[in-house]
């Protein structure tokens, strides 16, 4: 195989690192003039970019994203405090919501739900495995516009 792969072969030549695996989630409310609390958010965009009146919504992995986002999502549970404030330098102690998210006006959407408690039990990382088949389809598609 070796020089004579394609650029989607090549693309989908994914080798996690353990050391340098992550997942970037933003969900915001700002461009909604409100402060972020447990509901149903429809009409997401980009969160860097959500136009006024759209909440906003980006979930990329190992800084590979999309440049226009369309989605939902539902947060669950939004709390803050002093004292998570205090102990971790951000002021969310627990927060969970779960979404849908589509990528450069495709049909397949990337779903998932997190959730983070910034003193409970730790919640387990899903496996890296499951978040690069969910990012496989974009990828996919990615590559084969840029060849």
């Amino acid at each position: 195989m070796g020089r004579n792969r394609t650029k989607l072969q090549r693309a989908l030549d994914l080798k996690p690192r353990a050391y340098n695996t992550f997942a970037l989630l933003s969900f915001g409310t700002q461009a909604l003039g409100i402060p972020i609390v447990p509901g149903h958010y429809p009409d997401a965009e980009r969160a860097a970019f959500a136009s006024p009146g759209h909440p906003g919504l980006d979930v990329s992995f190992q800084n590979r994203g999309c440049n226009t986002v369309a989605g939902t999502f539902d947060v669950t549970q939004a709390v803050f405090s002093a004292a998570a404030q205090t102990a971790t330098g951000s002021p969310i102690e627990r927060f969970s919501a779960s979404f849908e998210q589509h990528c450069e006006g495709f049909a397949p959407a990337l779903t998932g739900s997190f959730a983070y408690s910034a003193f409970g039990a730790a919640v387990p990382e899903p496996a890296t495995w499951l978040l690069v088949l969910a990012a496989l389809p974009l990828l996919a598609r990615r590559a084969l516009r840029t060849s």
